[in-house]
């Protein structure tokens, strides 16, 4: 990763797969046993596909150009975070707290 996290496998979700990312034949045969009995009935048998150290080593150079080409200005990302953060606030603030309803009806009656 990133910040030097070490990562032993991936789960890839898209509208049309599931995909398991791994560097051994132990760890593709534990991820399998994992996956295989939650998506039995939902996918069809598996596809794999093996790579090379050669062809491991140059994947990610080419997924961050490819990430890289999609990703949004840095001003934008900012303008979405800051916009979604600010809507969660507003709606926490405006949520009534069912402990403090009680002692507001109590005082009313009294």
């Amino acid at each position: 990763m990133d910040d030097g996290a070490i990562v032993l496998g991936a789960v890839e979700l898209t509208a049309n797969a599931v995909k398991l990312s791994v560097n051994s034949e132990a760890r593709a045969a534990r991820g399998r046993a994992l996956l295989e009995p939650v998506l039995t009935g939902l996918v069809h048998a598996p596809l794999m596909e093996r790579q090379t150290v050669e062809q491991m080593m140059a994947w990610p150079r080419d997924r961050s150009s490819a990430q890289d080409a999609l990703r949004l200005p840095l001003s934008e990302e900012r303008r979405i975070i800051h916009q979604g953060l600010t809507d969660h606030y507003r709606r926490t603030l405006d949520e009534s707290i069912p402990s403090l309803e009680k002692q507001r009806s109590v005082a009313a009656t009294v």
